[in-house]
């Protein structure tokens, strides 16, 4: 795939790609896309906000819907995993993990006290969800979820992000913003609070 801008409109647009080949848009051009991933092979998954999912084996010129499995077609968040592993964060039914490419979704929520789903990011074989009941962690590839909440408990999570010395930038949401180490710890005694 040559070097594209991808990019999507929530606003009842839909979406696009933009590149050597013009314009692209899903099948259903009242889709509000939420989220973007690119797979391995240049497979592009997107997430809908009613919707479900749909993947693109070739740039976004054809698509396929992908939502078996998917219990809550309000889709916020996509993270690729290795293979064909890819997770998809909901509005309201948590996880749900498929390691088929997105033909199968299973559920994957064990210990997560909420399931309204924002934010996924990878880290060193750990999953972190950024929640309506703050951040949890999984190390076991989605099957278990442990509160990774210290001071954020019931703060819905909006983004997470990780920087290279592997310190975590803990949380980015509407009310406040952290910054941790990997122990939960403040790191630079830093917090942005709206008020």
């Amino acid at each position: 795939m040559r070097n594209r801008i991808m990019y999507g409109m929530v606003v009842a647009i839909g979406f696009f790609l933009i590149g050597a080949a013009g314009r692209v848009q899903l099948p259903d051009p009242g889709n509000s896309v939420q989220a973007l991933a690119l797979g391995p092979g240049g497979i592009l998954y997107v997430g809908t906000f009613g919707k479900g999912m749909y993947r693109s084996p070739d740039g976004g010129a054809h698509w396929e819907p992908i939502s078996s499995g998917l219990a809550d077609p309000f889709v916020f968040t996509l993270l690729v995993g290795s293979g064909q592993e890819v997770f998809a964060g909901t509005a309201r039914k948590g996880i749900f993990r498929t390691t088929d490419g997105g033909r199968n979704w299973t559920a994957a929520n064990s210990g997560l006290t909420n399931t309204e789903v924002t934010a996924l990011l990878a880290r060193n074989q750990a999953l972190y969800a950024g929640t309506g009941d703050g951040v949890f962690r999984s190390t076991d590839s989605a099957r278990n979820w442990k509160a990774y909440n210290t001071g954020i408990e019931r703060v819905l999570v909006r983004s997470l992000i990780m920087d290279g010395r592997g310190f975590r930038d803990r949380y980015a949401c509407g009310q406040e913003f952290r910054i941790e180490d990997d122990s939960g710890h403040d790191r630079l005694g830093v917090r942005f609070q709206v008020r």
